[in-house]
């Protein structure tokens, strides 16, 4: 056995581990991923995928490299590049894309990945449900997770984001299979939905919704949508039942209470983000073209408080972001770095929703994560949050494998 095929094994078990960590450990995880990043390297992986990514998704890749280097070039004007470094650095997970479109060509590879990640995932609602006991009152998990809103290691942010996420992932993969083989991932995918609208995160139910009207719009536009009504229907009745009666409702209670005082002008009363929306916005209008720079954000946002104190809440200490991708972009890197980020999604989101997800879920593990993010990214951070970021990337690169499969790029021999 070749020292190739050696390496090539240990990055596909050592990103298996990974995947079983996801959920449990930032540093587990992060871990696992580096080292398959080191010998991906080794190799060959990583150069083969950019191969892939350079002669079959160009301007995808394009996209991805002009977020980056404006990021990088906004250092030249940031008032704090120590910041920026940070937050650049934070994204090293994107290097993961060519890595792991190259490695998950193979079948057998995309298979052994995504059932490690889906036990990992199950283990994790299996976790969620104890502590919503009030067993794991004592065991240090999130700070955004409790017995009363049980997310988990995972936190109520990201909660909707992975589990919608894998919940549209089962729903596909299951109505192409028969029997039992179709029985367990729709389960774990009900479980997934209910738990989403259990755990208090407002942003994971519209992410949820979202990803479920389009598998719908996939069916429908594909004539499936009439025979595999009765799985839709108890669905919808599903999720009604979870508005009206679970936890969730309170929760849109909440938001719709706040949106009205939101409108009658009392902003002190109103969703705690919409204050965090106004000063961002007013920061942006200080430099609206090219921003503050990629570590300016805290800076310019304090420089808006201290003229209009009554924008301060209780989410203003040490804010690192505003809970909004756009507002965040349009800060630290102006109109252009607004647009590079729309850009990039858009193109993302084409790449997978051009194809037909029903025949091979390529198209959903492509076009889905960009979804995701456009929605999400209206009351997060997103791409720069550990578990969307990870995951995200994670689909992404599944997706690309898959439908490259018969590209003219020479293929590495197998392990």
């Amino acid at each position: 056995m070749n020292t190739e095929s050696i390496t090539q094994r240990a990055s596909i078990l050592l990103l298996c581990i990974a995947g079983l960590a996801f959920p449990f450990s930032v540093a587990a995880t992060n871990v696992g991923l580096a080292a398959t990043l080191v010998l991906s390297v080794f190799s060959g992986s990583f150069w083969h995928g950019c191969q892939i990514l350079r002669n079959r998704y160009t301007a995808l890749s394009l996209s991805f490299l002009f977020m980056l280097g404006f990021m990088i070039l906004s250092l030249a004007w940031s008032p704090d590049i120590r910041e920026g470094l940070g937050k650049i650095g934070h994204l090293w997970f994107l290097l993961l894309l060519p890595a792991l479109t190259s490695m998950l060509q193979y079948a057998r590879h995309r298979w052994l990945f995504l059932l490690s990640l889906s036990i990992g995932l199950t283990a994790h609602l299996g976790y969620c449900v104890v502590q919503a006991s009030g067993y794991f009152d004592l065991v240090i998990t999130s700070a955004a997770s409790s017995a009363d809103d049980p997310a988990g290691h995972i936190g109520h942010i990201g909660f909707g984001f992975v589990y919608g996420l894998w919940a549209g992932w089962l729903i596909l993969y299951g109505l192409q299979q028969h029997a039992w083989r179709r029985w367990v991932p729709l389960a774990l995918a009900l479980w997934s939905v209910a738990m989403v609208f259990i755990v208090q995160g407002r942003g994971g139910y519209l992410t949820v919704l979202v990803i479920l009207a389009a598998i719908i719009w996939k069916e429908l536009m594909h004539g499936k949508l009439a025979r595999r009504m009765p799985w839709f229907i108890g669905g919808f009745i599903l999720l009604l039942v979870l508005l009206a009666t679970g936890p969730g409702q309170q929760r849109v209670q909440q938001t719709w209470q706040q949106l009205q005082q939101a409108v009658s002008g009392d902003i002190q009363h109103s969703e705690a983000r919409l204050p965090l929306w106004i000063a961002t916005f007013r920061a942006w209008q200080q430099k609206p073209l090219l921003g503050h720079g990629v570590g300016g954000f805290k800076q310019a946002f304090g420089s808006v408080l201290v003229d209009q104190p009554h924008l301060g809440t209780a989410l203003t200490q040490n804010l690192a972001h505003p809970h909004n991708i756009y507002l965040l972009a349009m800060v630290r890197e102006g109109m252009v770095g607004l647009l590079a980020l729309l850009g990039l999604l858009a193109l993302w989101l084409h790449a997978g929703w051009r194809m037909d997800w029903l025949q091979s879920p390529a198209g959903y593990l492509i076009a889905a994560p960009a979804l995701a993010l456009l929605v999400n990214g209206l009351t997060s951070s997103s791409l720069e949050e550990h578990y969307s970021g990870i995951i995200a990337v994670m689909f992404l690169s599944c997706g690309l494998a898959m439908a490259a499969k018969d590209t003219s790029v020479a293929l590495p021999p197998a392990p």
